[in-house]
This record gives C-alpha cells, structure tokens and sequence, in this order.
C-alpha cells in the first residue's frame, strides 16, 4: 500500500509533486520517488511514497520503468492474483518479486485489455513515453481512491484530496449539489467529493490523458458482471485466502463477530481484539465483546492479542478536538466518526509491528447485513406501519422509545417519499425534508433533488426491473460501501497501515448480487452465508448473538458540549453562510429541550462546520 501523485500540464510542476509527495508521507514511510519529463510542450511528473509489503527491497521502489523503458508506472494497492499474471509473462525475467513489477509488465504485453484481469485493490498510473499517453486506473469496487483535477489540457491526481492542494491556484469551493446529497445521505455520491472540480475517478474505470483532453473508459460493469456471476461458499473462503500474501506481519481486526471470525478461521492469522477504556465515551462498549471474543478465538484456536486504545477525554476540549479530526482525515464530505476509533485502532496495531490488517469490511454489503436491508426485504409488510407512522401524535409517542427516537422521521419519511432515491435516502440520513428544505431553501432543494434523481438514475441503468433490495445494493456501491471504504482507507493509512477487505473480492461480490438477481439466493436478512459456514465450527449461541458494535456513543458526546457550544460554533463558523441559521438553532433547540433527539443531526452540522472551515478557505 502506498500514495501517488503526479501530473500532466505545460509547465513544470516538479515542485508542487514534491509538496504533493510530502502531503501524503504516511501513507507510504519507507521510500520516496519522483521522476519527471520535460516533452516540448507537455511536462509530467509522477510521484510515489511507499509502504513495503510485498517485497521489501529496493527491487519495488517506485516510480518503476519497464524492462524496454517504454512506460513508466506508480501503483498503490495490491493485485491478488500475481501468480495467475506471472505466469502469463513467459520469457520475462523479473529483478524482484514485487506485484508492482508484475502489474507494469503485464500491462506492457497486453495493454488496457489487461485491466479485465486484474483481482485486487488498486489505483494506478502509466505513462507511455512514446505516445505521451497517461492511463488513470481504479479497481473494479474502488477500494483504493484516485482524485484528479481536470482543468482542459492539465491533468493532476493524487491517492488523497490533501495531495492535489500544492498544484491548485485556487482555493476549493463546497459544491452545492454534493451538500444536498451529504445532509440527504451523510455523505456523498462518487465521483463527487464536496468540492467543486475535485472528483474521483469511478470505480472500474480508466481514464486516458491524451493531446486531446481526459476521456473516461468502462472496463468493470456492475450490472454486466452481477448478471454473469455465479455464488458458492468456496469463494469466501477462495477470497479470504487470496489476500494473504505479505513479506510484511500480517493480523485480522478481530471483534468476535460474524464477519471478523469468519476471515480469522480461514485465514489463522493473529487477531487483534481491541480492548476500550471503561470510561471513554468516544467508543462504544467494546468490552462486552470481550468475553465472546475470547470463547470464539479458544474454539477456533486464534492467535488473539488484545490491544488497548487510550481514552480521548471526555471533556469539551477533547470532544472537538476528535471532531475535527475526523472532519480533516476524512477530507471528502463523510460525517462518520468511526474514522477516529479507525484511526487509533490503526495506530495501534501498527505500534505492535502490524503492517497488513484484514477487515471485515464489506460484509453488511455483500450479505445483506444491515437492518434497513429488512425493511427492504419486507417492504410490504412494513408498509402499513410507514402509513400509520405519518401521524405526527402517533410520531411523538413513538420518539419516546431511546431505541428507536431518532428512527421514527426517517422511517415516515422512506414510505411517504414516493422516488426511490430519495425514499432510501431516507434510510440512510437523519433530515426530515422539511429540514431539508429550510436549511437549504425551498427552491434550492427541488432543484438539487431532481438532479440527484437524475443522477440515482444513471448508477441504477440496467437494474430498473430489480427489486429494492437489488437497487438499494447498487445505490450502496456508489454511495454507502464507497464512503466506507474512504473511511478505512484515510483512517488506516493516517498510520501507515494497510487494509485488506477479503468480504470484498469482485468474485464473491458480484456473484452472491448475482445470485440475489437472479432468484438463486433466498432474500434473507442477517448474513445467511456467514452463519451457515460458522455454524460448522460455533455454536449457534456465539453465531447469532447480536455483538455490540463499533459505533460511538454520540449522544453522551453531544449533551456534553451543551446547547451554548454547539450554537457558538455553528453561528461562527462558515456553515452560517451556507445553511439556514435559523433552522440548524431550532434543531439544536428541540433536541437540548429535549422535544426530540436530534444527537446525530446535530454532529452532522457540527462535522459540516469543521469540515468547511478545514478546507474551505474562501
């Protein structure tokens, strides 16, 4: 795993791509290089900081020439299937063992037609020198990120946001559209980031820098491979074992749940279990797991190491000082906080040597794991529930139930919306439309509305005919798992480590959404396939309990900082000029006076906040 940068314009911006390169240091800490071209009226430069995983020589230091010095290359990832590629490469004589060297020669033989069978997590960029061609790549699922600013005849890209600001002459404006989809969502919708002009190259796709301008390719289609795809349970288990190549130390991220044990049974790596201080209210109560964690590691006989995460305070101080982190480690418009217990668990297991985790990220997605997945599933049923919810005495009573409070809005709101993106939205965020509507102006809001329907569109082409669950997986692919990944990826490279997702291997992916599609997978809830391979080796006590997850106590955190701190900040920072002023005071009100729990409304504004005053400068 590691960064890259570079660049394709009419001058020289060598200097900028060392900033650049100095930007993203900790995603790769063991090596730097940078080579650049000077061809008449084009200049480019690539850029690469290193993290050694496979190979840990010289022999994989990058930027890398092919043996016929005809293309150059910078690549962060890893390709699983290397052995499969190598020995496609007759006749060719590696220096080292590197994946890195086995991608550019690969892609030397055989071009772009190579991408196709490429199995792994990857961005990457070739230069051809003779044609002066630059090739953009990204994975089929966009696992690892790629951000590029197109601005005609000049071409910059980076693996982080942070790693494109020295070649900008201007500062970042929000983009209006992607602030209708966060306060809609939580987050926003690839290939857009929050700023305008700053976007990620699409998952499965290639982008060609030519004399011409920038021109996008398709080489993975979602709805292509999820009708062709076939489902087994050996591709767990093909997938888990794929991802096990490391020169460097190598653990699992163990919870005792069903997707980390899953990954620790066939992989018999070392686990790491996560112990939290008792008193830190910035993780959930991890310790309950503890337990389970030790039972499920002494009947699958783990290697369990216990590792602990110091507290973060529990005061107002320390409170803000871990939103803020999150609001600049996450760098695109995400407002998960999990980023911050990701960041100090990574920073963890790498003080204990750990270069290569594997997580069980992914597995909601693929397995149909997470409870609005139910509603989905069952949407008939629940229907006449989302009818009688609409009635706001009905609404009030129901808000009077902690477990459910903050539910009950989105729940009305999911039947009462009648365009599919907008409904599952719904399932995803916390606004009510009519928040939404006062905080951004009712004209303003239908305008944006109909372009993200437009846009919802687009992504679910081919899959018209599906079912909600169907789609709302698709929607997840671009949106939800996207955002996810964004997070793992800036959480865990913040310190250096590198993080696997087995649960996410294309096979398995595209053939269990195969198998939903075509009917040759019941449309059950709660991980099916996962239970039914553990149940060989649990018992079912330790199988279907509910664990108690890694999410943060947001309301303990928010009550802490108290009505006058949150309406201070939201009334000094930039986020007054950008949403109703009014409307965000009324929401901190209700939820201080406590008509209604508005915890994870309030740390949305409060991350839209930071988020803007971190990298908006103007």
């Amino acid at each position: 795993m590691c960064g890259i940068s570079g660049y394709v314009t009419q001058t020289d911006k060598s200097d900028e791509l060392s900033r650049s390169l100095q930007a993203i240091q900790h995603r790769g800490p063991d090596s730097t290089g940078a080579l650049v071209w000077d061809d008449e009226d084009r200049n480019v430069g690539l850029g690469h900081v290193r993290l050694s995983i496979i190979d840990l020589t010289d022999s994989g230091n990058q930027p890398m020439l092919s043996r016929d010095g005809k293309v150059a290359m910078v690549f962060n990832g890893e390709i699983y299937n290397l052995s499969e590629l190598k020995a496609k490469l007759v006749g060719h004589v590696f220096l080292g063992r590197s994946d890195s060297e086995v991608l550019l020669e690969y892609y030397c033989r055989f071009g772009v037609k190579a991408f196709r069978q490429l199995r792994g997590m990857f961005a990457v960029a070739f230069y051809e020198l003779e044609s002066r061609r630059v090739i953009l790549l990204r994975d089929q699922l966009g696992i690892k990120p790629m951000y590029y600013v197109n601005s005609g005849r000049d071409l910059y890209f980076s693996s982080e946001i942070r790693g494109l600001r020295p070649f900008l002459t201007k500062a970042p404006v929000v983009s209006r559209d992607d602030l209708f989809e966060f306060l809609s969502s939580g987050f926003v919708y690839e290939p857009n980031t929050g700023f305008e002009g700053i976007l990620k190259l699409p998952a499965g796709h290639y982008a060609t820098m030519t004399d011409n301008g920038l021109s996008f390719h398709e080489y993975f289609s979602i709805d292509k491979e999820s009708k062709t795809g076939e489902y087994s349970e050996k591709l767990i288990s093909s997938s888990i074992e794929q991802q096990l190549d490391a020169d460097a130390k190598l653990g699992v991220f163990f919870s005792g749940g069903l997707d980390s044990s899953t990954i620790a049974a066939f992989s018999k790596k070392p686990c790491l279990f996560a112990q939290y201080a008792k008193d830190d209210v910035s993780l959930s109560g991890a310790q309950n797991d503890e337990p389970y964690a030790d039972e499920i590691a002494e009947r699958l006989n783990l290697d369990l190491q216990k590792i602990s995460i110091e507290a973060n305070g529990s005061d107002v101080a320390s409170i803000l000082s871990s939103m803020r982190q999150v609001a600049c480690g996450t760098e695109e418009l995400i407002s998960d906080y999990t980023y911050f217990a990701s960041a100090e668990l990574s920073k963890a297991a790498r003080a204990k040597g750990f270069k290569v985790m594997l997580s069980g990220m992914g597995g909601d997605e693929v397995f149909v794991g997470y409870p609005r997945y139910r509603l989905l599933i069952h949407e008939n049923i629940f229907r006449a529930l989302g009818a009688a919810a609409q009635f706001k005495w009905l609404r009030s009573i129901l808000k009077r139930v902690p477990s459910i409070a903050k539910k009950v809005d989105r729940f009305a709101s999911f039947y009462k919306e009648e365009k599919f993106p907008l409904s599952y939205s719904h399932l995803l965020g916390y606004f009510e439309n009519q928040e939404l509507k006062d905080l951004l102006g009712e004209i303003e809001y239908e305008r944006h509305a109909n372009r993200f329907v437009e846009k919802c569109k687009r992504m679910l082409e081919g899959f018209e005919q599906d079912c909600s669950l169907v789609r709302a997986m698709v929607l997840d692919y671009h949106g939800f798992l996207s955002h996810n990944l964004t997070v793992a990826d800036k959480s865990s490279m913040s310190a250096g480590l590198e993080l696997r997702v087995p649960l996410l291997g294309q096979e398995l992916y595209c053939g269990y959404l195969a198998a939903l599609r075509n009917g040759n997978e019941p449309l059950s809830f709660g991980k099916r396939s996962l239970k039914k391979l553990l149940l060989l080796k649990l018992p079912r006590r330790l199988v279907e309990r509910r664990k108690t997850g890694f999410n943060p106590p947001l309301d303990a955190k928010i009550n802490q900082l108290g009505e006058l701190e949150v309406l201070h900040i939201l009334r000094s920072g930039k986020i007054a000029k950008v949403l109703n002023e009014l409307c965000a005071e009324d929401i901190v009100r209700k939820h201080f006076t406590k008509q209604e729990n508005n915890s994870y409304k309030i740390w949305q504004l409060l991350y839209l906040s930071f988020w803007l005053d971190e990298h908006i400068i103007s």
